[in-house]
């Protein structure tokens, strides 16, 4: 396999046909901005605006998200979980099929540390809601890069223009990612509370980061509460071992 290049990956996401969205725009937007950069950032998927000027990040959200980045880290990249313009939030079947184009990018990018807005991009990497991982630092690098790449999630930009008060809920965010970046150190994602009732008690802390306290580590693993097999799914499981 021939190693990715900046020409290879644009030539891969502008060419991009592994789901039908490329069909109803104007084709795959690739990432802005400088390659390789300490620090990258991810949106959702490229708007109207994004579509026609072939340029992630320039409609109404994606200038508000610049006017809060540059002026803090000046010059760098800019990309996107979905390629292509979709009209609507994307799907979980969209976000996998385009899930290639963003590993590919942030390889030719080599970011130490990632800025993540909204629910979608931060889906690409962990199944939680925005809301239950905003804050926290997690590790995306896993699985598909030998560095340590850990990436910051926080609100996305258009729901602050619908909704003010998360803005300072984005800024705070942003004081601590700026914090790290300036720090050069591994964010400190290990010293976290459960991600479900905020315990800092016997944590379970995931690879990508995630803790758990040990009450709800046994609900996520199944060994214990709502996560745990029904006594049919059980007997079945134990009929198919003989």
């Amino acid at each position: 396999m021939e190693p990715l290049t900046l020409e290879s990956v644009r030539k891969q996401v502008s060419e991009c046909n592994g789901c039908d969205l490329y069909t109803k725009c104007r084709g795959p937007v690739h990432w802005d901005g400088p390659a390789p950069s300490d620090i990258a950032i991810i949106g959702e998927a490229p708007g109207r605006t994004e579509d026609e000027e072939r340029r992630p990040f320039v409609g109404p959200s994606g200038r508000l998200a610049r006017s809060w980045i540059e002026p803090r880290f000046g010059d760098v990249p800019w990309l996107n979980a979905v390629s292509c313009f979709p009209n609507r939030t994307p799907t979980k079947s969209e976000i996998e099929a385009c899930r290639g184009n963003l590993i590919a990018q942030l390889e030719v990018i080599q970011p130490r540390l990632v800025l993540l807005f909204g629910g979608i991009a931060v889906s690409s990497f962990v199944d939680h809601r925005i809301g239950e991982i905003r804050g926290r630092w997690i590790r995306i690098g896993h699985g598909w890069s030998s560095m340590l790449v850990y990436g910051m999630a926080t609100w996305h930009p258009a729901a602050v223009l619908r909704n003010k008060n998360l803005l300072v809920e984005v800024l705070d965010d942003l004081r601590v990612f700026r914090e790290s970046v300036g720090d050069g150190a591994i964010p400190p994602y290990v010293y976290q509370p459960c991600i479900k009732c905020g315990s800092l008690v016997d944590t379970h802390v995931t690879e990508q980061g995630i803790a758990w306290c040990g009450k709800h580590w046994a609900w996520k693993s199944g060994t214990a509460g709502r996560g745990r097999s029904s006594k049919k799914e059980q007997s079945r499981k134990l009929t198919l071992s003989f």
